[in-house]
């Protein structure tokens, strides 16, 4: 409606170093609220609704002070009027500056239907002209009447016959007293009133009751010129209560319009003869034994803050008359004497006088305690007991206290710069600290710490100041004294149950009317001032599938980066200039490039005051153009004080680069730049750019641009990436005299669409790649064995970038690096139960000699590790049980439901011995007959071993093959028996109560007589490999036992690569190709530091590596390699003697496009292994790539937030209009388990993360989106 009432709006959208953003988009977002006010200057009194704000102990929320704080349960939340928020679209203007008109009718303000203010709330988000959007939030409050009612209580309780008092006042919205008004008060509230009833007995009454009073207030003193009304105008209105009770008053005024406005007070406290309180429920009848319960004290106290020296008058309301009590003062720390007071028969309340003092800063909690003998109540119902039963009762509370800590403050102010000084870039500028005290005197000495941060960066997170660090010197102090009461030891037996009371007439309550008051939400009735806002251009996002990215540049990018660097290295010293003629701008400009963004300008954590109480600073400002908030925190050893300024860094000519966070190799961008003029007058600007490791369009290096005075423009230059590395981009402009440059850097990462393959293989003394061969060589001469080589076909890729990727090869001569650290982890294991002991003698002695082959120096020498492992072994002789078992952790006393030790410990320590005599350590006989006749009888022993009732098929069978595998380590054979368990299950290939441990343990147990049980062996492959996945390098396995996993077998994945490992090496030596990727893969599995994740997975790791360095890397390397790409020679190699280095090659993609398909060569001759990776590296120059599964089913989809139809896609290509928020949406799918997986989702160029923790931010209503 034309005549609605209304407010305006406004968005002021400026940079932080000065000057408005003209013509920039702004879209609105409008909501109301119901609020509170109180008028300026009139902080003394209360207007509107009015909450407790006293705490107690059990009342956990905050409070201002640090401590706790409660609020009365008819607190009202924030009443949202609008449920639906309008929006609208606009412009600033040439000023930077846009409006909204939002109208407030119907929401029933003004015409007596609200007594409450209404915020109104704008949130507008303004887009640059570069296209970064931040959002600001602004609101109104709409008076529901012309004036405001405020009251203020001189005491928060009182006494029945005496009069309690109420200040009043009357103020306008601006602040200004109006005297003379006439006030409606009312004071009412309910009492608790013990009297007797028509049969005689006692009993409690619930009386409402109410007075109403009108008061006229004085008149005001006279208005000075300029100055509102802040004297006089103080009315006093006084009710003398009747009845002890919680009151509440009420003060409402009207205006000459119709509208009116209520305040409210918080509980009032009235205490005299006949109150009650409410009594805890007792039924007699569902009790054999009461416990007196303990009941609640209320204590009130009659401020709501305290100075150091002031008296505070305590009310304690009981519900126990008569009683005698203490009032006690708990303050950490200190001690504080109880103060005894007593309530009076008739009475149930009592006040207490308490004088603060100064080190109870900045908060004591107040208590109260209770004892009496409390008649029994008829409101608790069961049968009454005799006139002369009595029962002791108690009662406890408390009250929180808060004491103004203004003495310990420090007055800190500063002065950012000298008076000569100016704030530019790169200046050097001086802030002083002056300090003083409580009483306005300079405090010397005084450490001083100065923070200048920029206030850009600060806005982001809503950092408005440093904390203030007096709340954490005097923290909020917690209640120091407990209450224990021994009455709860004591009981009364009930009597007998006698017949019911009779039934005790109601009494007909005392009605009560009161207006109501009621708050009516309507929808605002909006209108809007600005211009709509006109179609954004789209933004063509030309990325598809982005896989690596990774810094790579190859030599002649890097010669060419440096050189074209060189030509452009003004920048290690700002202070150097550019050369105007050369870039075609005003030569009678001096151009400073400004590179420091630091958004730190100085962080001093230490600064001491004179005499005076001052301090100043050296300060170099960065070259920002932006404004710094400058922070100062001063400390004594009691004191505390901080302060803050704001400082402007601005230019009258100034350069705003916005550059993209990252580049992609292959990216063509708009790199836009802002002119900003600060000066009055219009100017004709001249703008360049230049760049290294990247391409400006020719057509458009320079440009001019008319700004007017106070404004700005945009201009865009038109660059490419076309080298891997970092970009550095310069734009300078210059205009009459003035003049800026700035310089930025860009990352540019590898092509989104590069792709990778690689082939893996190794080379033995028999001259074939033994990843490929099956058999040995038969026909292989001498000379063939000491040459060997290996032709790997290369396809050359077509139409990829050439200055990008090649040919990668890795060569090494083992796979066994690092295994000291495991070893380490082993020997200095600090538990040793047997499991443990048994594992690390195991390690120990499976990888000793292995170890000393690459002559390893961490390990302790040789005599040391023997006389630790006969140490181990000692130990483990003596949990030996009569059956050849070992107990985990020593012989029990009490042996209980188990008699009998583990059969998995006892295996597993068997197996140790069984090494031992392996490796010709010595053992004792006789714990060795024992030990391999409990082996040999395995199946006995489990049936014994009474918790292995609960057992599955498959535990059983596990270690019932790893007995058979510590049999075949201690004998050399135990094909026979193996065989025999493998009828049990009935071959084939799907052996369900098997798992992959078991069948590696039975393939090794039967690897003696390979003829006998070559059906059997093939079967077990058979069965793992469902369990087993493979990669191009790597393979392992996934097994499980159930519940069993844990507690019996110990198991872990690890485990069973490692097991499965040296049961395929021992079956098929050379010949599975399987073998050399379970290695890598259990490598591949080593955490940081140095070793796999348990003793079971150490010491079997170990053992599988170690029988694979016999079989695969018996050989001392000895031989030289070459490499041939075609006819391009890739260098020699000379490998002699036992290394865990690696050796890589890179054929850049340059030489390979140069001489097309051809084979790659790798010559190998001498004695030894030979490990190989080739692998392939390359980004296409089509931007778009066919969609790939290798082993993972990856989906991408992107969506528009604020419309769907800005984000669409054509022709596979993903189109997106400029400035629309974009939700991307990644889903992965896989068919197996995977482990350790990470999926990795970069985001095309151009784009920019919003973070919805960050201010300004546009919100999202999904709560999924990050």
């Amino acid at each position: 409606e034309a005549d609605a009432p209304c407010v305006i709006a406004k968005v002021s959208a400026q940079y932080f170093s000065g000057g408005g953003l003209s013509d920039a988009k702004v879209l609105w977002t409008v909501g109301a609220s119901k609020s509170s006010y109180t008028p300026p200057g009139e902080h003394s009194f209360t207007f509107g609704k009015q909450s407790r704000w006293f705490w107690e102990s059990w009342d956990w929320s905050p409070s201002p002070f640090g401590g706790l704080n409660a609020y009365s349960s008819d607190d009202e939340p924030p009443n949202v009027l609008a449920e639906n928020s309008e929006t609208f679209e606009g412009k600033t203007d040439t000023d930077g500056v846009a409006e909204v008109a939002v109208s407030w009718a119907g929401l029933g303000l003004g015409d007596g239907a609200n007594c409450s203010p209404v915020m109104l709330v704008a949130t507008a988000q303004v887009r640059d002209m570069n296209n970064q959007a931040q959002n600001a939030k602004t609101s109104f409050l709409v008076h529901p009447c012309r004036y405001y009612v405020g009251f203020s209580l001189p005491k928060t309780h009182g006494e029945v016959g005496k009069a309690f008092c109420a200040d009043i006042v009357v103020v306008d919205p601006d602040g200004n007293r109006k005297g003379e008004k006439t006030i409606e008060v009312w004071f009412e509230g309910t009492a608790l009133m013990t009297m007797e009833d028509d049969l005689g007995l006692q009993v409690t009454k619930t009386i409402y009751t109410f007075d109403k009073k009108t008061a006229t207030l004085p008149k005001t003193s006279d208005a000075k010129d300029g100055q509102r009304v802040s004297e006089g105008g103080v009315g006093r209105i006084a009710f003398e209560p009747t009845m002890p009770g919680n009151y509440t008053m009420k003060f409402r005024v009207c205006d000459e319009f119709g509208g009116w406005h209520q305040s409210e007070s918080a509980s009032i406290w009235i205490s005299g003869p006949g109150g009650a309180t409410k009594k805890n429920a007792i039924n007699y009848n569902m009790l054999s034994l009461y416990t007196p319960p303990v009941e609640k004290v209320t204590v009130i106290p009659d401020r709501q803050l305290y100075t150091p020296g002031d008296v505070m008058d305590i009310m304690v309301r009981s519900p126990l008359s008569p009683a005698y009590g203490i009032v006690y003062v708990s303050c950490h720390g200190l001690k504080v004497p109880p103060i005894p007071f007593e309530i009076k028969e008739g009475k149930d309340s009592a006040t207490i006088q308490i004088n603060i003092e100064e080190a109870w800063i900045p908060n004591v909690t107040v208590g109260a305690i209770i004892s009496s003998t409390k008649q029994w109540d008829a409101a608790t119902g069961g049968a009454p007991p005799a006139k002369d039963d009595i029962r002791p009762a108690y009662a406890r509370g408390d009250v929180g206290v808060k004491i103004k800590y203004d003495r310990y403050n420090l007055d800190v102010k500063i002065t950012p710069k000298a008076e000569e000084e100016e704030f530019s870039p790169g200046k050097e500028i001086h802030p002083s600290v002056v300090v003083k005290d409580f009483s306005g005197n300079p405090v010397p000495d005084t450490e001083v710490c100065l923070v200048m941060v920029d206030e850009a960066v600060l806005s982001l997170t809503g950092y408005k100041h440093i904390p203030d660090p007096i709340t954490d010197m005097y923290p909020s102090r917690q209640a120091s004294v407990g209450t224990s009461f021994g009455r709860s030891l004591l009981g009364l037996l009930p009597r007998p149950s006698p017949p019911p009371p009779p039934a005790i007439p109601t009494p007909p309550p005392v009605s009560f009317c009161a207006a109501p008051v009621s708050f009516c939400a309507a929808p605002a009735g909006m209108a809007m001032r600005s211009a709509a806002m006109s179609e954004a251009k789209c933004l063509v996002m030309e990325r598809a599938e982005m896989m690596d990215r990774d810094f790579l540049e190859d030599e002649e990018c890097a010669d060419c980066f440096a050189e074209e660097e060189g030509a452009m290295d003004e920048g290690k010293n700002r202070s150097a200039s550019l050369d105007a003629n050369e870039l075609g701008l005003d030569s009678d400009a001096k151009i400073v490039v400004r590179k420091n963004f630091s958004p730190l300008a100085i962080f001093a954590p230490f600064g001491k005051t004179d005499s005076n109480g001052t301090v100043s600073f050296d300060v170099t400002l960065p070259d920002n153009l932006t404004r710094y908030r400058m922070f100062a925190l001063a400390t004594t050893d009691l004191l505390y004080g901080i302060t803050s300024t704001d400082v402007a860094v601005s230019l009258p000519l100034m350069v705003r680069p916005s550059p993209p966070r990252f580049l992609n190799f292959g990216d063509e961008f708009a790199f836009s730049v802002v002119l900003q003029n600060q000066t009055d007058k219009p100017l004709v600007a001249l703008v360049a750019c230049r760049a290294t490791n990247g391409q400006v369009d020719e057509k458009k290096k320079a440009a001019k641009v008319t700004l007017s005075a106070l404004q700005r423009g945009l201009v865009s230059f038109g660059v490419s990436a076309m080298k891997a590395g970092k970009m550095r981009l310069q734009v300078v402009s210059s205009s009459k005299g003035v003049a800026d440059a700035a310089e930025v850097s860009v990352p540019v990462f590898t092509p989104a669409t590069s792709e990778a393959f690689a082939t893996y293989g190794s080379i033995d003394v028999d001259g074939q790649d033994s990843d490929m061969a099956t058999e040995p060589n038969p026909k292989a001469t001498e000379d063939s064995k000491k040459m060997q080589l290996v032709v790997q076909p290369i396809k050359a890729p077509t139409d990829v970038w050439p200055q990008f990727g090649g040919l990668e090869v890795t060569t090494s001569t083992t796979q066994l690096q690092h295994l000291t650290d495991a070893i380490i982890h082993l020997y200095g294991y600090a538990y040793e139960c047997s499991e443990q002991l048994a594992s690390r003698v195991l390690g120990v002695l499976s990888v000793r000699d292995v170890l000393s082959a690459f002559q390893s120096r961490r390990l302790p020498p040789k005599p040391v590790l023997e006389k630790k492992m006969s140490k181990w072994l000692s130990v483990l002789y003596k949990r030996q049980h009569r059956n050849g078992g070992f107990w985990t952790w020593g012989v029990p006393k009490y042996h209980g439901f188990q008699r009998y030790p583990d059969p998995y410990t006892s295996v597993h320590v068997a197996c140790c011995l069984a090494v031992c005599e392996e490796k010709k350590f010595p053992i004792d006989a006789g714990v060795k007959k024992k030990a391999l006749d409990y082996v040999r009888n395995i199946e006995a022993r489990i049936k014994e071993y009474g918790y292995a009732r609960y057992w599955g098929p498959k535990t059983r069978n596990a270690i019932i093959a790893y007995a058979l595998y510590v049999e075949f380590r201690w004998t050399g054979d135990a094909a026979t028996k193996a065989t025999k368990f493998m009828s049990k299950h009935g071959g084939g290939s799907k052996l369900p109560n098997l798992t992959p441990e078991a069948a590696g343990w039975t393939m090794m147990a039967m690897s003696k007589q390979p003829k006998l049980t070559k059906k059997y062996i093939d079967q077990l492959k058979a069965s793992i490999l469902p369990h087993m996945t493979e990669e191009a390098d790597t393979a392992y396995f996934t097994t499980n036992y159930g519940d069993d996993g844990q507690t019996v077998m110990l198991h872990s994945n690890r485990r069973t690569d490692a097991i499965l490992l040296e049961a395929l090496v021992t079956v098929d030596g050379t010949k599975n190709v399987l073998s050399p990727k379970l290695c890598k893969g259990i490598l591949k599995h080593k955490k940081k530091t140095g070793g796999w994740g348990s003793t079971q997975e150490n010491c079997f790791v170990l053992m599988g590596l170690t029988r694979y360095f016999h079989v695969y890397e018996r050989h001392v390397p000895d031989f030289t390699i070459s490499l041939w790409y075609g006819n391009l020679f890739g260098g020699k190699q000379v490998w002699k003697g036992r290394s865990t280095e690696s050796k890589e090659v890179l054929v850049q993609m340059r030489g390979i496009q140069a001489l097309g398909d051809n084979n790659f060569l790798i010559h190998k001759e001498g004695k030894g292994r030979l490990y190989y990776r080739l692998g392939m590296t390359y980004a296409p120059k089509s931007l778009v790539c066919a969609a790939a599964n290798y082993g993972f089913k990856v989906e991408r989809k992107y969506e528009g937030v604020d419309k769907a139809e800005h984000v669409v896609m054509k022709d596979g290509v993903w189109h997106a209009k400029l400035g629309e928020r974009i939700r991307i949406t990644v889903t992965m799918t896989t068919p197996a388990k995977r482990y350790h997986v990470a999926l990795v989702d970069f985001m095309p160029a151009g784009f920019e993360a919003l973070n919805p923790a960050l201010k300004g931010t546009p919100k999202t209503d999904d709560a999924q989106t990050q």
